[in-house]
């Protein structure tokens, strides 16, 4: 996998927000050396908020920075986008704390769901969270058999 320190955001993790609202990420996640380092939270379009890693944070930026002045509907996509942002780093003990305007875009309340994406990881509301994976399992399996294709033919 190159380098020792690449984490592969897989599984998910529940667990409450404490009294002052900050949120423990599994450690595993957690590379050692980061401490100092920004992930970026962005509101997802589906309603969770998706979290790059500073290394996949930057080559969103890159390909931000690429866009024409002109694509006004890419433009205002980005200050949708931008304007809800967040980066953040871990305190000593590994918890972050969100923004209100993401907390509030996701429906986030006490009970949170951690969810890796492989290269990035997701924060969902439980309740959203479970909506989105609850219903007949065979026709989410067969939705994951299609989208193998678009995965990279996994």
């Amino acid at each position: 996998m190159g380098n020792l320190n690449t984490v592969i955001y897989t599984g998910e993790y529940r667990h409450n927000r404490d009294a002052k609202g900050r949120l423990t990420v599994p450690s595993k996640w957690r590379p050692q050396g980061i401490e100092n380092e920004e992930f970026l939270a962005l509101p997802n379009p589906k309603g969770w908020i998706s979290v790059y890693p500073p290394k996949r944070a930057e080559k969103l930026i890159e390909r931000i920075s690429n866009i024409d002045l002109a694509a006004d509907e890419e433009q205002e996509a980005l200050v949708r986008l931008s304007s809800m942002a967040q980066t953040f780093s871990f305190d000593a003990q590994g918890r972050i704390n969100l923004d209100p305007i993401l907390i509030e875009y996701a429906g986030i309340g006490k009970e949170v769901v951690l969810q890796g994406n492989f290269a990035t990881f997701s924060i969902w509301s439980q309740a959203r969270y479970d909506d989105f994976v609850s219903g007949n399992t065979a026709e989410r399996s067969a939705k994951l058999v299609e989208s193998l294709p678009k995965l990279g033919g996994i």
